[in-house]
């Protein structure tokens, strides 16, 4: 049941402290290591996590973005600076791609 699901936010301490305060589950990330030890955590609980937000700068690396996007639930790339906008769009884009099968670009 989808309301039982927690929302979880993948990131570092000064970009995840307001979501943890409306009370998102956090795990803070502050490197390449710690970023594979909670891959391999959410996997341990996936059944907990309804979404998963990341902080932009640390979606990066094909294999990263593979294992993550094959857990079967949504993940969203969220920026913290200006300069990420983009990695955000278009992983929006290919959601909206995946779960319509098709491009929207005629409604823009």
């Amino acid at each position: 049941m989808m309301l039982n699901k927690k929302l979880l936010m993948i990131g570092r301490p000064e970009n995840t402290a307001l979501l943890q305060m409306y009370g998102a589950e956090v795990m803070l990330v502050r490197d390449a290591e710690e970023m594979n030890q909670v891959v391999k955590t959410v996997e341990e609980h996936l059944e907990a996590y309804g979404i998963i937000l990341i902080e932009a700068k640390l979606f990066t690396g094909e294999k990263l973005i593979k294992k993550l996007r094959s857990l079967g639930i949504p993940v969203l790339p969220i920026p913290t600076h200006r300069s990420e906008a983009n990695v955000a769009h278009k992983n929006m884009e290919q959601m909206v791609n995946k779960a319509v099968g098709m491009s929207l670009d005629f409604l823009k």
